[in-house]
């Protein structure tokens, strides 16, 4: 059986007219590279001579480069997040006892702007597990399973959810003052980045976005994605639109 990257390679290679003009997204750079091996294959075979090579993106990659941001390192983010929370907090405890929950707390940010939750609805005032058992029925589903996400921390007992319960009590501001900070200092974490081009797909043209920002490819072929989140499904929607 042909492997299904080597089948994507030979249909664009043999198919799509010039190769050097399409941009190819992968979910991983695993997949990237067996792509480039197959694609190096075909070239040879056809022994047309040298070809340009179309760009080669995962999906990440893809999305920083799109935004013009670069990714920043977990620790200097829980430094940065850890700041934030000090100033919202004056009684916190130090740092090597925060670490825990900073570390949840950017997963959980990042999710968070990945399937573009509102954070106001997320992050409700919620002091006790009686008020997370309300009914979020009017929420879509995405927005229901980060909730319920989140609500799996109030299940421990003792230290551990008292921890959660006094760091809940301050979530929105610290999820606001936490971006604002990182887009001050030039720094983000995934789902922020994530958000931002989905906020800018909605806000402006997509042909114009990536006109600017891959100037040399005329079409995007995304390969072997599954599980979107919502910021993917709304990139695609948007590309398939302008007929990119």
């Amino acid at each position: 059986m042909t492997p299904f990257l080597k089948q994507v390679t030979k249909h664009y290679y043999n198919g799509a007219g010039d190769i050097s003009r399409l941009c190819f997204i992968f979910p991983n750079r695993r997949a990237l590279r067996f792509f480039e091996h197959y694609l190096g294959q075909e070239i040879a075979a056809a022994g047309s001579g040298p070809v340009v090579s179309p760009q080669l993106f995962t999906m990440n990659d893809f999305v920083y480069h799109a935004t013009s941001e670069t990714p920043s390192d977990r620790i200097p983010l829980l430094l940065e997040l850890y700041g934030c929370y000090k100033a919202l907090n004056p009684a916190a405890e130090p740092l090597d006892d925060f670490i825990f929950w900073g570390d949840t707390l950017l997963g959980d940010f990042d999710d968070v702007d990945k399937y573009l939750v509102a954070p106001e609805q997320l992050f409700a005032n919620v002091t006790d597990i009686k008020e997370m058992q309300d009914d979020y029925s009017y929420l879509s589903p995405s927005q229901r399973e980060a909730i319920l996400h989140f609500v799996d921390h109030f299940k421990s007992s003792g230290a551990v959810k008292e921890g959660f319960l006094s760091i809940w009590r301050i979530l929105l501001p610290l999820y606001r003052s936490f971006r604002s900070t990182l887009k001050s200092k030039g720094m983000s974490y995934e789902g922020m980045v994530y958000r931002e081009l989905a906020e800018k797909l909605e806000a402006g043209s997509a042909a114009t976005m990536v006109q600017e920002r891959f100037p040399w490819s005329e079409r995007f072929v995304f390969v072997g994605l599954n599980a979107l989140n919502e910021c993917e499904k709304a990139l695609l929607r948007k590309l398939h639109r302008a007929g990119l």
